[in-house]
């Protein structure tokens, strides 16, 4: 299991009858040590095949609230680099202050790609 659960997961049917999956952590101001371990922790999650040997389900998506837009740039760019190695599943990113006032929705939600060689 992962160290420390997240603070949420759910499940949201679509409209297409699919079912996605996340994991949601809520970040206080903490220092970015904090948040970079947090993502180390669902990357060798994954990698160990934890949840994929114990459910038939695909790997949740992962949704990071950070306090700051700092926080969250600072944690973009640490994914982005990390996800270079290419699990097949998904990070997004907001902030507190942007769900607070416009929702948990795709339009507050940046999704975190894989950085491309230039």
């Amino acid at each position: 299991m992962i160290l420390n659960n997240p603070d949420a997961y759910f499940s949201i049917e679509e409209t297409s009858g699919s079912t996605k999956r996340y994991f949601l952590d809520i970040f206080d101001d903490v220092r970015p040590t904090i948040l970079r371990s947090r993502v180390r922790q669902y990357l060798i999650y994954h990698d160990k095949n934890n949840w994929q040997d114990h459910t038939d389900k695909p790997f949740p998506e992962i949704l990071l609230i950070c306090p700051t837009n700092t926080l969250k740039n600072h944690l973009f760019y640490y994914i982005q680099k990390k996800l270079e190695r290419g699990p097949d599943f998904n990070f997004y990113l907001t902030t507190r202050e942007l769900v607070k006032t416009k929702g948990l929705n795709k339009e507050t939600l940046q999704k975190v790609n894989p950085k491309t060689a230039p």
